[in-house]
């Protein structure tokens, strides 16, 4: 059974529709990054460059104490099913069995 003409119709004006939106899509995305991420690369132009990039040390990080908070451990604990076969071994197992002869 062939398609009628109006099926085809609406076939063709979905798919331009989504292709419309894709391109504006990749349009709009295009325009926002090259209007808002040309000033920070301005902003980082500007800064006076010192030819090496600073890198925190261990005290500035968030390793250092803090006074209000307190000083806990938290436990993970990870259940397993009773014979539980993950999922790639699974598949790997089905796929092998086209090998086999």
């Amino acid at each position: 059974m062939a398609p009628s003409a109006a099926d085809v119709f609406v076939w063709k004006r979905r798919l331009s529709i989504m292709y419309a939106v894709g391109i504006w899509t990749v349009t709009g995305s295009a325009a926002y990054y090259y209007l808002f991420m040309r000033k920070d690369r301005k902003e980082k132009a500007a800064l006076p460059s010192t030819g090496y990039e600073e890198i925190p040390t261990i005290h500035e990080t968030d390793c250092q104490k803090d006074e209000n908070k307190p000083n806990t451990f938290f436990v993970q604990t990870i259940t397993y099913k009773e014979n539980f076969v993950p999922y790639s071994t699974r598949i790997y197992n089905y796929i092998k069995t086209f090998s086999e002869k």
